[in-house]
């Protein structure tokens, strides 16, 4: 998703650090929804993601959940993405969870 074709010519919003050959320095988070959009975390996402929920009784079930990929998780994501529209509810959520998420 890089380019390092030697262009050493400096562009605006360019993001490319060459030194690591990636578009982000350091440790960034990100946010990912069910709908698969990522964004980088940050207190105007949330809140923008919120303003699209606009249901005040659906915020507050709302919770930050740090999980982790590993094989098996990829493994229940593929199957669960050829079912579901709720693919990441579904693969790290406990099957009690599912009735309180909110999908926008």
């Amino acid at each position: 998703m890089y380019s390092n074709d030697g262009d050493d010519s400096d562009t605006p919003n360019k993001l490319l650090d060459r030194d690591i050959g990636g578009y982000v320095k350091g440790l960034v988070e990100y946010m990912v929804t069910d709908d698969f959009s990522i964004t980088p975390l940050s207190l105007i996402s949330v809140m923008s993601r919120l303003n699209i929920c606009n249901n005040a009784e659906s915020t507050t079930k709302l919770e930050v959940k740090t999980v982790e990929f590993g094989v098996n998780e990829a493994l229940r994501f593929l199957e669960a993405s050829f079912r579901s529209e709720r693919v990441l509810s579904e693969v790290f959520l406990v099957r009690d969870e599912l009735d309180v998420v909110v999908v926008a």
